[in-house]
């Protein structure tokens, strides 16, 4: 008779019974097949629903009961496990977010954030008293701020008005309107020539643009050469009429119109001057100074 032993299913021999055992040793194979069916599978002891496509899955799994224990009790759906995939994190990494209690919104507030969150804080101008006054005040077009105290701020009013009609005590002007105030209000006007030398006995004419017979004229004499005891630079002023008192012919006139301003060198200077250095009277030579003609409007 072919029969052969073993415990578990992959003991028995597909070809036994031969064809010429007895049929008096059937049960000899019966009770073959149900030791190793049962030596096999121990733990069975309900109907197993399973289908041979389903008990394959489990084809090559290396994964011990503790493994797949661990998903005992998980409720995620695939779309929610897949989520992990392609993931590179490793254990430490995820283990920082243990214990995050934060909202999403809270960890969005670091969202565009490219440097150390506390290094940005440290370069902040810390909170003070100063600070805490200027952030009440309200904003406002045309504002200027103030400490109206050593305690708090205020603001002024900013105007640009040309003719300063509000007459604010409490307002700035801008600098145009200072500007256009005074050059409107001031009532003086004023013409100044270049300084340009002359001779003697000669009349030079200079046209002012003030509009009107100037109020009064100056001259200035500047010196280009050391003389009376004045060195190159030195500004003195003299008047119309300036001569010498012996009655010689140094002087000057000045005669004024709406228009030009003239001005007569008499024949022998433009003047006699006191000395710088002696204090005696001496007649200036003209070759040494350039004269600068002023005329002024008062309106």
């Amino acid at each position: 008779m072919a029969l052969e032993s073993g415990t578990y299913i992959d003991s028995l021999n597909s070809s036994n019974p031969a064809s010429t055992d007895a049929l008096s040793a059937a049960d000899d194979h019966l009770r073959l097949i149900k030791g190793t069916i049962k030596a096999s599978f121990p733990g069975v002891t309900g109907a197993v629903t399973a289908t041979h496509a389903e008990l394959n899955i489990l084809d090559g799994v290396t994964s011990t009961a503790a493994e797949l224990n661990i998903l005992d009790g998980v409720t995620s759906t695939a779309a929610e496990l897949n989520i992990l995939d392609g993931v590179t994190s490793t254990a430490a990494e995820l283990n920082l977010l243990d214990g995050v209690t934060a909202t999403t919104a809270e960890l969005n507030y670091v969202d565009g954030v490219t440097s150390a969150i506390q290094t940005q804080l440290d370069a902040r101008q810390g909170l003070n008293d100063i600070l805490t006054d200027l952030a009440g005040l309200t904003q406002a077009t045309n504002k200027v701020p103030y400490f109206s105290s050593a305690t708090a701020a205020s603001t002024l009013d900013f105007l640009d008005e040309d003719d300063m009609a509000s007459n604010s005590a409490t307002a700035v002007p801008s600098q145009q309107s200072v500007k256009a105030y005074v050059d409107a209000t001031s009532g003086i006007t004023k013409f100044e020539s270049s300084a340009a030398s002359f001779a003697n006995g000669t009349l030079y004419t200079h046209t002012h643009s003030l509009g009107a017979v100037p109020t009064f004229v100056t001259l200035d004499l500047v010196c280009t050469s050391i003389d009376l005891g004045y060195a190159v630079g030195e500004i003195i002023q003299i008047s119309s009429g300036h001569a010498d008192p012996s009655g010689g012919n140094e002087g000057v006139s000045i005669r004024k119109d709406s228009t030009n301003v003239y001005i007569r060198v008499g024949s022998s200077g433009i003047a006699e001057y006191t000395n710088q250095g002696d204090g005696g009277g001496s007649t200036i030579d003209s070759s040494k100074w350039n004269l600068i003609v002023k005329a002024y409007l008062i309106s």
